[in-house]
């Protein structure tokens, strides 16, 4: 019922790329949880859905100005026991847990100005349509679609003595395709979306603290369960939300890294207003291919 698990993970964005022939590489979990459920259908207390799972991320500058990345994370979604329904035992919702790969996706970004701001245009490719066939049960995150992304980044980095300093600002549209047809839907299920973010760091020495705000605007939808028999019915809702992030990150010695992120939805429409997400990272930065 809630895989609508599109709560901005705390991360940290870059306006700029990589330079020419060097590579980083980022691994960590994460965590997501929510048990409470607005929408224009009801709202309350549901049965908790929980999502740790393993993420990766490799990124290049391959050449000047142009970078290449890829990512690929594993989750494992379960309902917490003795919550409310809907996974009661007589309920005919699919409550079982789900073991698998989640979205992967490659993302290609060209800086265009370097002074006196950075700008750089992306384009991503994502998918969990791999997932199709769990796209009904209540414990799956996301709707099985592929995406297809262009973004924009505009940041600048600052220095106030020793202290360095930062913002980013990025905007991005999914043009989401199904992964099957709908032909018992009215429109496309779901709807394109635009997400956006500004995210602000300091940098008192080896610390570096960011603090981030999100939203996200599903361009279309409906009222929550319009389409009770669709295996697509959770796709349909009208969804948008609000979302801040903190993140913690740790310089260590041979250019490498420690990250702690926490992020939480403030506002949403037709979705969980208690998704919560935590992250744990390590990452390295290589001078050279």
């Amino acid at each position: 019922m809630l895989n609508l698990i599109l709560v901005s993970l705390a991360h940290a964005e870059y306006a700029g790329v990589l330079p020419a022939q060097s590579w980083a590489v980022y691994g960590g979990l994460g965590f997501t949880t929510y048990g409470e459920l607005v929408s224009d259908a009801g709202s309350g207390t549901v049965d908790r859905v929980n999502v740790p799972r393993v993420e990766g991320y490799l990124a290049a500058g391959l050449v000047e100005n142009l970078q290449v990345a890829a990512y690929v994370p594993v989750f494992y979604s379960f309902v917490s026991e003795g919550d409310p329904g809907p996974c009661s035992t007589t309920s005919l919702t699919d409550c079982r847990d789900l073991l698998g790969l989640g979205r992967v996706g490659v993302d290609v970004r060209y800086n265009l100005l370097d002074k006196p701001m950075m700008l750089t245009l992306g384009f991503g490719a994502s998918s969990n349509g791999h997932l199709r066939d769990e796209r009904v049960r209540y414990t799956m995150p996301g709707q099985a679609t592929t995406d297809f992304s262009p973004a924009l980044y505009l940041g600048k980095d600052l220095a106030f003595g020793k202290m360095g300093a930062g913002f980013v600002l990025f905007g991005a549209y999914d043009y989401r395709v199904p992964a099957d047809q709908q032909a018992d839907l009215a429109e496309k299920a779901p709807a394109d979306d635009i997400r956006a973010g500004l995210e602000i760091k300091v940098s008192p020495g080896v610390l570096t603290a960011q603090v981030g705000a999100y939203t996200y605007q599903r361009l279309g939808g409906t009222s929550w369960l319009a389409y009770p028999r669709s295996e697509d019915r959770w796709a349909t809702a009208d969804y948008d939300d609000v979302s801040a992030g903190v993140k913690l990150s740790a310089a260590l010695p041979n250019n490498m890294g420690l990250h702690l992120g926490f992020n939480r939805v403030l506002w949403v429409n037709n979705g969980a207003s208690d998704a919560t997400d935590i992250t744990l990272g390590f990452h390295k930065y290589f001078t050279e291919i």
